[in-house]
Formats: C-alpha cells, structure tokens, sequence
C-alpha cells in the first residue's frame, strides 16, 4: 500500500473532526470507525468491543463489525474470553497466529488467524473496550500504524466512555423525570385529595390570619351561610353574620384574646342564614401553620338539630312540670270546688225538712242549695270543658244567629242576679250594627259571657256591669265592662293561664278555682279571634273578645224572646230518669205547659204518631229500647216540622253534632236550668 503511513496518519484528525457528530450514537461511531480501519488497512475483518462495568461485575458487548455481515457468524462467548484476557494488556500489539503470545493467537485464531492487531481502549486507568483488526493485507507500515493505533485508543476510549456516562446519565435523568412525574402526579392528586377533604367534611374550616382576615374557607363553612363563595362570605359584615347576642359574645372574646392570643378556644355561636334562619354552631380556634405562616384555625360543627331538641326538650321539661302544676292545682281545686257547694246543699238540704222553720227561713235555705247547686254544676261544666279544650275534642258548629237577640237573652238571662246583688246591668249594641246576622258558634260565645259576667259578679260589689258589643270591618268585639278592684298589672299577663288568681291564699274572699278566664280564652282562639283585657287597679276591668266578621243583614228578622210563652201546648218529654223527668214536667206546668212523659225511644215514637197535639219534643239521648238518636230519625219520617230539642250530659264526644245529624232542632247540656230552657222552647213555639 502506497503512501500508508500519511493515510494512517489522517485517521486521527479525521476521526476528531467528525467527534462531535458521533459521540451521542457510540454504534454510528464505531461503524465508521471500523470502516475507515478496514479500508486504510486491508483488513479482512475489524471488531470494536465496548467494556462496562456494573459494580462488581464486568460486561463486554460488540458495539460494531465490519463487515457487518460477519456480526452473526462471530462467537460471542469466544470474543468475551478475548475481551477479559486483554485485560492483561495495556498497549496496541501485533498478533500472529503462528506466536504463541499469551493465548491471544489461539484466540483469534477462531475470527481466521492471518496478522492481527490487538489494540486495547483504555482512558488513564479505565478500561471501555477493545479494537481487533483481523487479518491484514498490507504489513508495510505496521510499525506507524501501531503508533497512530495507540493514539487512536486513547481518543475512541475516551468517546466511548462519554457515551457510557452520557448513556448513564441519560438513564438517570428519564428515571428522575419519571420519579418527578410520578412525584408530581402524587403531589397532584395529594392536593386534590386534600382539597376534595376539606370541602367534603362535615366540618367548617376557615383560615383566619392574625390580623383578622378570612384567606380560606371551605364548601362546608360556606354553606353554614347560605353563601357560594369565600368573596360572599367576606362581603358579609360582622352585623350580619352575628345574631345580636352572639355578636356580644364575639366583642368579649376579642377583649380576652388581646391578653392570650394564641391560646385554644371552643366556644358556641349563633349565625344568620342569608335566607334568615338561625344556625347554631359549636367552634374550635386554634393556632396552626399555614402556608409557612402562622394563622388561626377555626373550626366549625354544626349543632342546630342538637340545639334544638335541647330547646324541644326544655320546653317538653316546661310543660310537664307545668303539667304536673296543673295537675295539682286541679285536684286540690277540684277537692275544694266540688266538696264546698255539696257541704251546703246536703248541710241545708237536711236543715230544710224541719219542721220547726218558718217559711222564710226555708226559702233563705233553699236559695243557699240552690246557689252551691249552681256553684257544682258550674265547677263540674268547667272542668269538662277543660278536658274538652286541652284534648282537642271541643266542637265548634257554626250557623248564622243575631247578635241583637244573643246579647238581648243574655242580658235578661243575667239582670236577676244583678238586680240581686244591686249592681246596675246594662246593655250596649251598636246602632250600626242593628239586625247584624254573624257566622259563628253562638253557645260557645254564651258560654264565654258566662264566664266574664260570673267574673264581673264575683269581684264587683258597687257600681254597674255592661254587657256589649261593637262592629268593625273585618271583627265584631264583644265586651263585659265592670267596676269592681281591677288586677295588678303584674297579674295581667297571667290572668288567662288555667287554676290561676291573683289572690291564692287560703284565705282568699272569694271563690273560684280560676279556670274562667282561661276557658274563655281557648274558646276565642278556637272561634279564630283573640281576647285582651284592660285593668286599672281599683278602677274596674274591662274584656273585650274580637272574632273574625262573617255577616249578614236581616232588617225583617226579629227572633227576641221575651219568655212569654203562649199557654197550653202540649210538650213531650222523653226522659228515663225519673227525677229529671218530673222536674222538668214541673217547670213546663208553672209554665203554663200540658206534657207527656215516657221513659224510652219507642215509646217516643209511637206517642208523636198517635198524638198529633205534640208540638214539641225534649229528647233525652241516652235511653234504653231505643235511644235518642235512633228515636229522633223515625220521628222525623212522619213528623218533618216537629221540633225537638236533644237533652244531653256530653255522655260521648262530637254528641251535638250527631244529634243535629240524626234531626233534632236544638241542644241542652243537663242539669237543665229553667232560664234556658224556656228561653229555647220560645225560640221554636213563637
């Protein structure tokens, strides 16, 4: 080969020149390597080994052949052996296979022997691989080609141990890419697993800085006010957030945290809902690290239902215990009231049949039973309407009445007694209101008067009592005026709780359990109107009740009872009670009355269709054979405009109704007293 030495020469600057394209493809590299060295040295066959070390183990692999073609007839695990035991050498050497140079000969003999060149790659003390140039047809030159072999060596060692570092460090920086990925993709979810936990506590969390300033807040917190954001929640003043007791409460713990700021605190607090209802919160504060600063935490859990039922409980713990006031208030009331009236009427009732007194003396007695016989009944009908009102039982049947004739009935029903006691008893009505037709329950509204002008009677002992009534656009007021010692003002605003007086001593003057007020009151409300009451003490009282106006006007309509009643008519009286029988008997014959008595339903029945003289029937409802109800509907088969009035002892509850229903005209609860009763039995017979 001509000129070998120049063209070995140029091998070096020529493989440094094209360094820089190559050392990131070491296998690019080494091709053109082994390439130019077949080519410049008429080689048969040129192999470069790549060495690389892993801890303690070694690894040798091909990293280029040429002739490529001759890559799969090469063994490997011959080449490996070649590879460790050119460990030994340290300089580019001339190999023949007829020289026995340390075991290199035999070992290249297997690539097809011929001249070789060994050339060990090594960079200072690292070994990185190794060049075998196999077979060589030029050997002139050989000595100047293992010099600018040697060169060489050093210069491909170095690139291929860039490569390997480069190689390693590549690894590394994917593995660490990887590890940051997956770093941050955990540091990712971690975020939003910690967000998704602050939101979806059941908690409230905020966080407050030291200055006093909301930087977070979560969903739970936000939704505690009714809000969708921390913005909101910010636009929010103090005032509004706090109820004014909590607001208070706020301005002292603000006061105590200037002297320990950072101390923990749990305290309760009211809040106001943006859609205005109240929630009740119980909250934890405490200092915390936030963001690498120090801020306070605040914690909220909502306790409204807790509260609540606290509130539900304590007010059920109220009304037993007022229960149980009530409870005793009624049986010494009840003890007191019913053994009082029956002391005087058995206690006088046995002074009477003497026959030692004389006539007025007899009549004094029999007006003191007469008065404790009231008294009982009275006390008896207030403690059933009681159990009525309370339980929810009491009906209300509603019909159109006069007022003027209400009003009017009551005042005669009442004048005795005034005149009796020598108080004037008068009578307001409304001018305006003359021939006024109400919807409305007009025994329940006689049975409110009842109670004001017993009231009215029992304290007033001078002066007048007046009854009355006024009209308004949408109510009617009715009124009972007296001018007896008034009520405390202190006293007024429980003058209508049940059992309750303003003079509860032993001692008191007068009578009473204290339920009349209190009854009336629950039959306003029931009515759908409302009851007040205006006192000055020592100058009398006045109760004024105010129910819902559902009217008409009737200028033709004259229903006033004077209790004139046109004589001998003949009543029947279905009574099985023989002594209720005979007493009203009694007082339908001093009435001018002619009666029939039986003591059954069919009885009943058979006298309206044998005697049609009957023109008017008291229907005792609770009979044997056949009861009162039962006997009412047969009657009205062949009787359709015969009036009956049902006689009742509210033996079962809705009875009126069922007595209405059944055909009767009208309704008397017993003991029977004679001011109504004729009054009703004028209404029908008129």
């Amino acid at each position: 080969m001509k000129n070998q030495e120049p063209t070995i020469n140029f091998l070096i600057p020529d493989l440094i020149k094209n360094i820089l394209d190559r050392t990131e493809n070491p296998s690019g590299l080494g091709s053109y390597i082994t390439s130019r060295i077949r080519e410049l040295l008429g080689a048969r066959l040129v192999i470069l080994i790549q060495h690389t070390e892993d801890g303690p183990e070694s690894h040798h692999h091909l990293l280029s052949v040429n002739p490529t073609s001759q890559k799969e007839k090469i063994d490997f695990h011959r080449i490996d052996k070649l590879a460790v035991l050119s460990h030994q050498y340290h300089q580019p050497m001339m190999v023949d296979q007829n020289e026995n140079q340390g075991g290199l000969s035999e070992l290249l003999a297997f690539l097809g022997g011929g001249t070789s060149l060994f050339v060990p790659l090594e960079y200072g003390n690292t070994r990185t691989g190794l060049l075998l140039i196999i077979d060589i047809a030029e050997l002139t030159q050989l000595g100047s080609a293992l010099v600018s072999l040697n060169t060489l060596s050093g210069v491909l060692a170095l690139v291929i141990r860039n490569n390997q570092l480069h190689k390693t460090l590549e690894t590394k920086v994917l593995e660490r890419t990887a590890e940051l990925k997956e770093s941050l993709e955990l540091l990712r979810n971690s975020e939003e697993n910690f967000h998704r936990f602050l939101n979806e506590s059941p908690l409230g969390i905020r966080i407050v800085t030291k200055e006093g300033e909301t930087i977070y807040a979560n969903a739970t917190f936000l939704k505690m006010y009714g809000i969708s954001s921390l913005e909101d929640f910010k636009n929010l003043s103090i005032f509004q957030r706090y109820t004014p007791e909590s607001y208070q409460q706020h301005l002292e713990r603000k006061t105590r945290r200037k002297i320990k700021p950072d101390s923990i605190e749990g305290y309760t607090v009211s809040i106001n809902r943006t859609n205005g209802e109240i929630v009740h919160l119980d909250v934890l504060r405490k200092e915390i690290l936030w963001n690498g600063i120090y801020q306070y935490q605040v914690i909220y859990q909502d306790i409204t239902d807790r509260v609540q039922m606290l509130e539900k409980l304590t007010e059920a713990k109220m009304k037993a215990e007022e229960s149980n006031r009530l409870k005793t208030a009624f049986m010494n009331n009840i003890s007191h009231e019913i053994r009082t009236p029956l002391n005087g009427i058995l206690g006088f009732g046995e002074i009477i049949v003497n026959e030692e007194l004389d006539q007025k003396e007899k009549e004094h007695y029999l007006a003191v039973v007469n008065e404790s016989s009231e008294r009982l009944i009275n006390t008896i009908s207030d403690y059933m309407d009681i159990s009525l009102l309370v339980s929810g039982n009491q009906e209300v049947y509603l019909g159109y009445f006069s007022v003027d004739t209400l009003l009017e009935e009551i005042y005669e029903l009442y004048k005795p007694k005034c005149d009796s006691a020598k108080i004037d008893f008068l009578l307001t009505l409304d001018t305006l209101a003359q021939g006024l037709m109400i919807k409305s329950d007009s025994e329940l509204i006689r049975k409110v008067f009842r109670h004001l002008i017993g009231n009215a009677l029992k304290f007033t002992t001078t002066g007048e009592i007046e009854i009355g009534m006024r009209a308004y656009p949408l109510e009617i007021e009715f009124f009972v005026r007296d001018t007896g010692p008034g009520i405390h003002p202190e006293y007024q605003k429980f003058a209508f709780d049940f059992f309750t007086q303003e003079d509860v001593s032993a001692s008191r003057e007068h009578e009473g359990s204290g339920l009349g007020l209190a009854i009336s009151k629950n039959i306003v409300e029931l009515l759908g109107g409302h009851i007040e009451i205006e006192s000055n003490k020592d100058k009398g009282s006045t109760v004024r009740f105010l129910l819902p106006l559902e009217s008409t006007r009737n200028e033709a309509v004259d229903n006033k009872t004077t209790g004139n009643l046109p004589g001998k008519k003949l009543i029947l009286i279905v009574e099985d009670e023989t002594y209720n029988g005979k007493y009203i008997e009694l007082l339908l014959k001093n009435a001018g009355f002619d009666t029939i008595t039986v003591d059954n339903g069919l009885k009943a029945v058979e006298t309206c269709v044998q005697n049609e003289k009957v023109e008017l029937v008291l229907m005792d409802l609770k009979m044997p054979v056949l009861n009162g109800f039962e006997a009412t509907k047969q009657i009205r088969v062949f009787r359709h405009n015969l009036p009956i009035i049902a006689l009742s002892a509210y033996s079962q509850i809705n009875e009126k109704e069922q007595a209405f229903k059944a055909g009767c005209n009208g309704y008397l609860l017993k003991p029977i007293k004679k001011e109504l009763l004729l009054l009703k039995i004028s209404q029908f017979l008129n």
